[in-house]
């Protein structure tokens, strides 16, 4: 008779977690509603789509939805998602409505309705065009270099601390990305990467070089505010801060660029 094999876990010095993605998970139960065996017909129709049965003899329905997948899961969520004992996970974590309506309807109708990657509502090229999402973020690509409050470029963020040089505040870059955590569950949001690109910029600013003085109209924190002297120059710029790293850039992008 074979023995069992009483190696520890602990010993298994091989192993470690797979990490599967971003993906959501959905349960619902047969229950005694209007529509629920159209409900039931659509959900079927995904790949994957599974029929369990609870210690009760009761059924329920699960469905794995990638990025990509989640026009076809927002229609399910728009007819279960108020169903009693409906469940969703993000990537394995238990997801309330809040999390889920917070960015599925920011998903579809503006990244994956205009063909953009699952990944990024950003444009990413030898760096990003900014950090945050299409509601709030911070320019990292040239603009027009008007002061916009809810969409300032990073160099907004740099104070004067001497006469020939700023520092960049990248706490202030964090607190004003802050509101942003409420929609912490979307696939094109990932702190990680906006972390990353945060640490490439450069903490100190040399007034010579690039830039030039203009008048801030808000007034702080400084009555002058840092803008590039030429669009050419600031581009390799920061195309020479974000050489060589990756971090900053969706998985995907990676692939693509490999």
């Amino acid at each position: 008779m074979d023995t069992p094999d009483e190696t520890p876990i602990e010993a298994e010095s091989n192993w470690s977690p797979v990490d599967r993605g971003w993906y959501v998970v959905l349960d619902f139960r047969r229950i005694d509603v209007r529509g629920i065996d159209e409900v039931i017909a659509f959900h079927a129709e995904h790949p994957g789509a599974v029929r369990m049965l609870d210690e009760r003899g009761g059924c329920i329905y699960r469905n794995t939805y990638r990025a990509e997948d989640l026009a076809e899961f927002r229609t399910l969520w728009r007819l279960a998602g108020e169903w009693p004992g409906v469940q969703a996970h993000l990537s394995g974590w238990p997801a309330d409505r809040g999390d889920i309506d917070a960015f599925v309807d920011c998903h579809v109708d503006h990244v994956l309705s205009e063909g953009r990657d699952v990944e990024a509502c950003a444009d990413y090229g030898e760096y990003p065009s900014h950090l945050g999402c299409r509601d709030r973020h911070i320019r990292l690509r040239l603009g027009p270099t008007a002061l916009d409050p809810e969409r300032p470029h990073w160099f907004d963020f740099a104070r004067p601390v001497a006469k020939s040089h700023w520092m960049l505040d990248r706490h202030r870059m964090r607190s004003f990305l802050s509101p942003l955590r409420r929609r912490s569950g979307c696939p094109a949001l990932s702190w990680a990467r906006m972390e990353s690109a945060i640490d490439h910029l450069p903490e100190r600013l040399e007034v010579a070089g690039i830039w030039r003085y203009e008048p801030n109209p808000l007034g702080y924190p400084a009555p002058r505010r840092l803008v590039p002297r030429d669009a050419d120059r600031y581009h390799a710029y920061l195309s020479k801060l974000f050489r060589g790293s990756d971090e900053w850039r969706p998985i995907s992008r990676l692939a693509k660029k490999r």
